[in-house]
């Protein structure tokens, strides 16, 4: 438009010229309009600064694109305003030359996918840093969530749907799976789940085996497909209501069949997910039975004895597991209550907890040992544990029987201490004591003061020695753990510095990352940065390299260690 504008302005300047030499009449008049067209040429030729948008009525969560575009002058400094109320997912840079009608047009762009999280209008301009220069100003009007549909060729799957419900103390396990038909470069997510008023313990594939799960599928077009377990976590609500689960949003690339001498060329980036599931967490009844200890699911339990044949003074030890789809969390005594025949001693063995086939399981076991107070055949009482069940929503018990012992030999045991009496003195006929016996007995009461003084003095001696013992020890471990990472941080250093090339230097980038922060720049996504606590600048540092990396641009690599060393000060 600009372009064919000034084209005419030019045709103008030609005419007014022929016309000039042609009559040499109206000087002053012909003066104005030169002035006018030399001020609206000057105008005319002035860069732009353009904003434009793929989408101006995008639905929440839905991502579409936006340009700034500098048109014929250099890339400035620049704000956008309203962004705010954007979540940028990715950025990219380009630069265009063309040539129309003989003339240049440089254009020099900045894209940005973004996604808006919440339903409103507002505008968005671009402003210059430091000069009063502006872009145009596009209204955003954010729609209502639209209906996800993928493709029949790539789809996100969650293991909770809307409205599902659980009960409050119910352990629940969510999965979220990607599921392909075609040929995908990479799938990551730009945004995580998120969980509001939960307790979450991430299990992840990625974490736990270091990459995503896989399976094989038959999708019903029947096509053979391929399932991604990109995440799984155990969730346990922390009141009960309605609760919204956030879906994590994905970022999938395609490869585009061509390839420059080192790497393949990818799609554009493709997201999926990121909605709303809507859940209800259901109250416990209020007539919770006596020694509940929260115990929500279906468990099962097994139990064995070791005898029901003893000696008095020996103990029958009873074995116990408490497992299945259940929390167990809570459960710490078999036995709540006292038995009137048995001293009862208790402890916890061992525990777990895991999925199997997309199921919680947890697992307690338990061993009892009971002492007889008193001899002759005995019976243990019948052992409740209550616990709520989530499939015949009510309180239920798991029983262990009554068992019958025969104790052999005689005795009991009191359960109360004897009180102990205090010896009399009875006066004899004289009233006299002999003198050879009472200065023994104050030699024997000093003598055991002093033995007993010694003993004190001797044990707070041993428990200092102790505990400057154990703190040298820690100390010692602390210097030598410090000096370890300081050795391989160091090592990390080197490789980078001796790096040969900029992909040698990518390499030894990531293996740094890996073995210091357990972050795989190839497989995770900055989002988990943010999570370990990185700066902004060290954030900006990974998207420059990787940017670099993948566009096959210089890598400044000095630059890169020089910020690297820096993060690396910043944590001492």
């Amino acid at each position: 438009m600009k372009n064919n504008l000034l084209k005419i302005m030019r045709e103008l300047w030609i005419s007014i010229a022929i016309i000039h030499q042609t009559d040499g009449k109206g000087d002053k008049k012909m003066k104005k309009i030169v002035a006018t067209l030399f001020l609206m040429t000057s105008f005319l030729s002035l860069a732009d600064i353009i904003l434009d948008s793929s989408n101006t009525k995008p639905a929440i969560n839905e991502p579409f694109n936006i340009q700034v575009k500098f048109i014929n002058e250099d890339k400035k400094d620049y704000k956008i305003e309203g962004i705010e109320n954007l979540q940028i997912l990715s950025k990219g840079t380009q630069s265009k030359y063309s040539y129309i009608n003989g003339e240049k047009t440089n254009e020099k762009i900045d894209s940005y996918t973004v996604m808006a999280n919440e339903i409103k209008t507002f505008p968005l301009s671009v402003s210059i840093t430091g000069k009063n220069e502006k872009s145009n100003t596009l209204n955003i009007e954010v729609q209502k969530e639209s209906v996800q549909n993928i493709s029949d060729d790539m789809s996100v799957e969650t293991s909770i749907k809307n409205g599902d419900s659980f009960y409050f103390g119910e352990k629940i396990i969510y999965e979220e799976n990607f599921l392909t038909t075609v040929n995908i470069n990479s799938v990551g997510y730009s945004r995580v789940p998120q969980f509001n008023d939960f307790s979450e313990k991430d299990i992840s594939p990625v974490i736990t085996k270091g990459g995503y799960e896989q399976s094989y599928f038959r999708a019903p077009s029947g096509k053979q497909g391929l399932k991604l377990g990109i995440y799984r976590g155990i969730l346990q609500p922390n009141s009960s209501g309605e609760k919204t689960i956030k879906s994590g949003q994905m970022a999938v690339t395609q490869s585009t069949g061509r390839r420059d001498f080192f790497f393949e060329e990818t799609t554009p980036p493709k997201y999926f997910g990121g909605n709303n599931i809507k859940i209800n967490i259901l109250p416990l009844p209020t007539d919770k039975p006596m020694g509940f200890q929260n115990i929500v699911g279906t468990p099962k339990i097994d139990y064995s004895w070791n005898s029901d044949n003893i000696s008095f003074g020996q103990s029958i030890v009873l074995n116990v597991k408490i497992f299945g789809d259940a929390n167990l969390d809570s459960l710490e005594k078999v036995i709540t209550t006292q038995f009137n025949d048995f001293n009862i001693f208790e402890s916890l063995k061992s525990t777990d907890e895991k999925v199997e086939n997309g199921k919680y399981f947890a697992e307690k076991t338990f061993e009892v040992a009971l002492i007889p107070k008193k001899s002759g055949k005995l019976t243990t009482p019948e052992i409740k544990i209550p616990y709520f069940n989530t499939k015949e929503k009510k309180y239920d018990f798991l029983i262990i029987t009554p068992k019958k012992i025969v104790v052999n030999g005689n005795g009991s045991i009191s359960t109360t201490q004897p009180t102990p009496t205090t010896p009399t003195i009875s006066n004899t006929t004289n009233n006299t004591v002999s003198n050879t016996t009472q200065p023994l007995e104050e030699i024997k009461i000093d003598s055991i003061a002093v033995e007993e003084k010694s003993q004190s003095k001797n044990n707070n001696l041993l428990i200092i020695g102790l505990i400057t013992l154990v703190i040298v020890e820690g100390i010692v471990i602390v210097y030598l753990l410090t000096k370890k990472d300081k050795k391989s941080s160091l090592d990390d250093i080197n490789a980078l510095k001796s790096a040969k090339d900029d992909k040698e230097f990518y390499e030894a980038y990531c293996h740094f990352m890996k073995r210091k922060y357990n972050f795989s720049p190839k497989v995770h996504l900055e989002d988990r940065l943010v999570k370990l606590g990185f700066s902004n600048d060290f954030i900006e540092l990974n998207r420059e390299l990787e940017s670099a990396y993948y566009n096959n641009t210089p890598i400044d690599r000095k630059d890169i260690i020089i910020r690297i060393k820096k993060e690396l000060r910043n944590e001492k």
